[in-house]
């Protein structure tokens, strides 16, 4: 072939090479087709009557910037405005009977003005091999890669369990399919119903549809049997015990050792129901010593009370308490508290669902 003729084809090659470059990576962008990601996922196969984990690929899509979604009616990328709505991230500062507590973060929430996010946990679902298993289990960390459920903020939410038949392995590290308890409501889907934990009522914070905002006059409520009382009126919701009821403390069950020091996670709202407070208390370990900077559920209570919360509740603790704020430019995450056979380090704990803010 001669110089010339190899010096085009050549030049051709990579101007192919360049131009698929440029097209595989025309993706997340404003008015573009999200991008898709492949993440490993833990799956479950049946051999008698014993469910063996494999892995199995599971597609993510999402956007590239940290105020982009993907619209439901035309399946691309859209960038919105300077996101409003959020303060973030203050340091928790108050004492439980003397000791101090900073280890932690707290954020307001205008909620006229921010968007709620609420995994749709079912979808997709990779836990199909076993009917009783509904949701996927992820750390808070690892929620944040999935850009399906982008949001500037994100904390643990609701208390669960894990289990194999009703027994065997609880450990969420290594059986990671599991079924929110409480109520779980995605963009108007129920991702799991009303129900106790250990044989306490749960109460839920929901977050209404514009036309119920219109007809009652605030964006948010925490109430029991949200599902009757608000029946087709719950955009997003989450569950856990009631930790504050007009102002008062209420008791927590002894189930979530209220009296002992330890990692917590709540969500309140002050009177209006408009403006939203999200803390976590985290001093990265969970040994329950009071100096170690983890708190009691009453100290949390009158602390919450002191930024003028009006009701609240407690969401699941120890372990799961994870906040994380990434706005693009700033990443703000609590401590890792789990010690875990086998791994160096403190770890994340993987979770069913997560509070998010847009």
């Amino acid at each position: 072939m001669h110089a010339t003729t190899r010096r085009a084809v050549a030049a051709l090659a990579i101007l192919i090479l360049l131009t698929h470059a440029r097209s595989a990576a025309a993706c997340g962008e404003d008015n573009e087709q999200p991008c898709i990601r492949r993440i490993v996922a833990q799956c479950y196969m049946s051999v008698i009557i014993t469910y063996w984990p494999y892995d199995c690929w599971q597609d993510n899509t999402y956007c590239t910037r940290p105020n982009s979604r993907i619209d439901p009616t035309d399946g691309r990328c859209h960038t919105a405005g300077p996101p409003q709505g959020l303060t973030c991230c203050t340091d928790v500062n108050f004492s439980a009977n003397g000791h101090p507590i900073t280890a932690g973060y707290y954020a307001t929430v205008d909620l006229r003005q921010a968007d709620i996010v609420v995994p749709n946990t079912e979808v997709p679902n990779t836990c199909t091999e076993n009917p009783q298993f509904k949701n996927r289990l992820y750390s808070i960390p690892d929620w944040s890669s999935i850009y399906t459920y982008s949001s500037r903020l994100k904390v643990n939410a609701n208390f669960f369990e894990v289990k194999i038949d009703g027994a065997g392995d609880d450990n969420p590290y290594e059986n990671q399919c599991t079924t929110a308890l409480g109520l779980t409501v995605s963009n108007q889907h129920n991702a799991s119903a009303t129900g106790p934990v250990h044989g306490t009522p749960t109460q839920s914070l929901v977050f209404l549809t514009a036309a119920a905002v219109t007809k009652y006059g605030f964006e948010a409520i925490i109430a029991p049997n949200a599902q009757v009382t608000y029946a087709g009126e719950i955009q997003n919701a989450i569950s856990g015990f009631r930790l504050l009821q007009d102002g008062a403390f209420v008791t927590q069950p002894s189930s979530i050792t209220p009296d002992l020091y330890r990692p917590r996670t709540a969500v309140g709202l002050t009177a209006g129901n408009n403006t939203m407070i999200v803390i976590v208390v985290n001093p990265g370990n969970d040994d329950e010593v009071p100096t170690s900077g983890g708190t009691t559920m009453r100290a949390l209570a009158d602390y919450l009370i002191s930024l003028g919360i009006q009701n609240a509740l407690t969401l699941d603790g120890s372990g799961s308490s994870q906040f994380l704020f990434d706005d693009g430019s700033r990443r703000i995450i609590s401590l890792p508290a789990d010690v875990v056979p086998g791994r160096s380090g403190r770890q994340y704990r993987p979770v069913p669902v997560f509070l998010g803010v847009r």
